[in-house]
């Protein structure tokens, strides 16, 4: 009988210690689910905190890029509204010349022409071209210079001092400036009236209304530099393609 309860005894202690490892793999079970509980919580957390800094990265990039515009535009409105234009209507006998400051409403700073007697050589009359231009160049200092583009057209025999004094005009420029640009009539006409075959007295109108003035510049090639000048404040710095 003693026997048969330590037979139980130890029967007891033998299911105690089976209870015991199975609370012991119950608890391992609990602490490795809890384990991966809080390895997920923080796999979320971290990911969180780099979904919140790449969205910060993200977003000081953004700013940086507007930042960046803004300066970019600010400079090319300035530019566009801040200079000195020098328009010229290129020719061999006449040519003429405005000046007009953006910076305040396209003021008239100056107009006019530059003639060449037919009496004197080609050369002395290209001479002659050279140092009035450079005479208004070290006078105004622009900062763009606009030049009628050139179409011929009917007479043939001035095709080529016209082309001439527009190469002598194009060198003096580039001596003093570097933003050189050429427009045709037809942009200039399309510019200042909107249509590109307006006639000469309504872009002599569109220049006097423009600028403000009293009456229209003459003589007409004075009328024809500022149509240009202006030309080229109201183009876009962005947009424009007729840089030489």
């Amino acid at each position: 009988m003693y026997k048969n309860f330590s037979s139980t005894h130890d029967g007891y202690k033998n299911f105690s210690s089976t209870h015991d490892g199975y609370k012991n793999f119950s608890s391992t079970r609990a602490q490795a689910a809890r384990s991966r509980e809080l390895n997920l919580a923080g796999s979320k957390n971290f990911a969180k905190q780099n979904f919140g800094l790449a969205r910060a990265v993200h977003k000081f990039h953004q700013k940086a890029q507007e930042a960046d515009f803004c300066l970019t535009f600010k400079a090319a409105m300035y530019y566009t509204f801040n200079m000195i234009v020098l328009g010229i209507d290129p020719g061999y006998a006449i040519i003429g010349f405005g000046l007009i400051d953006t910076s305040k409403n396209n003021k008239v700073i100056d107009y006019g022409v530059i003639t060449t007697p037919k009496e004197d050589s080609i050369a002395i009359r290209l001479k002659n071209i050279e140092s009035a231009l450079c005479s208004l160049f070290e006078a105004y200092h622009p900062d763009a210079v606009a030049v009628e583009e050139l179409f011929y057209f009917k007479n043939q025999k001035t095709v080529i001092p016209v082309a001439e004094a527009r190469g002598v005009i194009l060198l003096t420029a580039q001596k003093f400036c570097e933003n050189i640009f050429e427009y045709t009539p037809m942009q200039i006409k399309q510019a200042l009236t909107g249509q590109g075959r307006a006639e000469k007295k309504q872009i002599q109108f569109m220049v006097k209304s423009i600028l403000g003035l009293k009456e229209v510049p003459k003589p007409d090639d004075a009328a024809d530099a500022l149509a240009v000048a202006l030309t080229h404040a109201q183009t876009s710095p962005r947009l424009n393609t007729n840089r030489v």
